[in-house]
């Protein structure tokens, strides 16, 4: 899992697993030409005892020469399953905040055999899918962290420090049926291997990793709906084509991926989630609903998003737009520009077919001022090529563009009417003829993501 001359950053708690596997990169940092590093994270949440074990590892560390990084946490000496959870991110955070600062490729940590048996009873329970249920990864966070003790049985580690003569430390808090992974440790794994099966643990571990090996081709398959479906940084878009084509297998890998991609650090998507994103993939009203990590889901006819935080929609009441000279969108959220030149002999209207975000219109046919706005009940268009109007709406609706983008487009109009409608339409009456001796270029940019794709 490390490579030689690599940098390993050891977390060591002071139990029995940490210990073991401090000893372990100790016995293989000579033939590997291991360079080791020991960070140790106090939460606070035993008084005493907790600032004796960070006297023990700190120690441990000087007894073998080792740089030694101590993190603090206050913590409370009640709470429940919340608490523990909480507690188990500061650490990591620490723990991969230190290996970036120190310049670490590894961050060791010793869960066990038994660790990862309780982890999948876990999320058995809670209703755990099957990326879940592959357990703890030996490798995860890029292959930064990783686990070397995984497949080792707890009696292993402790039967490895005995015949050595290693101490370490005992947490008597891991002896009390307070949490959950506590009385699963206890209480429900023990009578599991007594009563059933004694091999429970080698099992439950083998189970993890073929589901592990699964869970990895489905990432694989759902790969290219998530690279069509990626719209920026803070949004995917899954269209109606891709709702309706893919296995129902694959579209929650790709919701249950870019849901984590749009909050890393949040841990409460459940199958629950999921199931509520595939069963609305099919309704064509607006619908819209929140989940964890702020992030927002909106569902129409045309396909499915999935936002980190709620839609802007600028207030567009009426900016002007100096000709030549730009118009920002309300809130920095974008800008319309125009410029006016001569035709040249070389222009060709045709060039600019599949930029929709970029125009050419006759100057000579608008009638200033120009001004932008959002769209108005009734709104009416005479689009390029057609020989009547048409209901910006209507427009909108064939286009297949997303509810939640219609009010987002800022529409261009002089003081006679609708001239463009970015991406969308332009008016027939602006347009350029073998006469047009004048040219009005308006180009379109958007800071905030739009569904449609023009």
């Amino acid at each position: 899992m490390a490579a030689r001359g690599e940098k390993v950053l050891l977390a060591v708690s002071g139990g029995a697993d940490s210990v073991c596997l401090l000893h372990l990169f100790l016995e293989a940092r000579r033939s590997l030409g291991l360079r080791l590093a020991v960070a140790h994270f106090d939460h606070g949440l035993r008084g005493a005892s907790s600032r004796a074990d960070a006297s023990f590892v700190r120690r441990l560390a000087a007894r073998h020469r080792l740089a030694f990084y101590l993190g603090r946490s206050s913590g409370r000496e009640d709470g429940g399953d919340g608490l523990q959870e909480a507690a188990r991110r500061e650490r990591l955070d620490f723990l991969l905040r230190t290996a970036r600062r120190r310049r670490c490729h590894r961050v060791a940590l010793g869960h066990n055999a038994e660790d990862q048996a309780e982890t999948m009873i876990m999320r058995f329970l809670s209703g755990g899918g099957p990326a879940g249920m592959g357990g703890i990864p030996p490798l995860s966070h890029g292959g930064i962290i990783i686990h070397p003790l995984l497949e080792t049985s707890r009696g292993d580690i402790e039967g490895y420090l005995k015949t050595r003569g290693i101490s370490w430390r005992q947490d008597i808090s891991n002896e009390k049926p307070v949490y959950l992974r506590n009385r699963l440790r206890l209480e429900l794994l023990p009578q599991l291997s007594r009563r059933y099966n004694p091999r429970i643990v080698e099992h439950l571990g083998e189970l993890a990793a073929l589901l592990r090996r699964d869970s990895e081709l489905l990432d694989d398959l759902a790969g290219p709906i998530l690279e069509e479906s990626s719209s920026c940084r803070d949004e995917y878009f899954f269209s109606a084509a891709i709702l309706k084509r893919s296995h129902p297998a694959l579209l929650t890998r790709a919701f249950l991926t870019a849901l984590r991609s749009l909050a890393p650090r949040e841990r409460e998507f459940g199958r629950r989630h999921l199931e509520t994103l595939l069963t609305h993939s099919g309704t064509a009203r607006l619908l819209t609903w929140d989940l964890p990590g702020g992030i927002v889901a909106y569902r129409d006819g045309t396909g499915l998003a999935l936002r980190k935080g709620r839609l802007p929609l600028p207030a567009i009441t009426g900016t002007h737009l100096p000709a030549p000279g730009s118009a920002l969108l309300p809130r920095s959220l974008g800008k319309v520009t125009a410029s006016v030149r001569r035709r040249g002999v070389s222009f060709n209207p045709r060039r600019l077919a599949g930029l929709p975000w970029k125009v050419a219109l006759d100057w000579e046919k608008i009638e200033p001022p120009i001004r932008l706005r959002r769209r108005r009940p009734g709104d009416r268009i005479r689009p390029l090529g057609l020989g009547g109007e048409r209901k910006i709406k209507d427009v909108l609706i064939d286009r297949k563009v997303p509810r939640l983008d219609r009010d987002r487009l800022p529409l261009v109009c002089d003081s006679r009417g609708i001239i463009w409608v970015p991406g969308i339409v332009l008016s027939h009456r602006c347009r350029v003829t073998r006469a047009t001796e004048k040219l009005l270029f308006l180009r379109a940019h958007f800071e905030f993501p739009m569904l449609h794709s023009g």
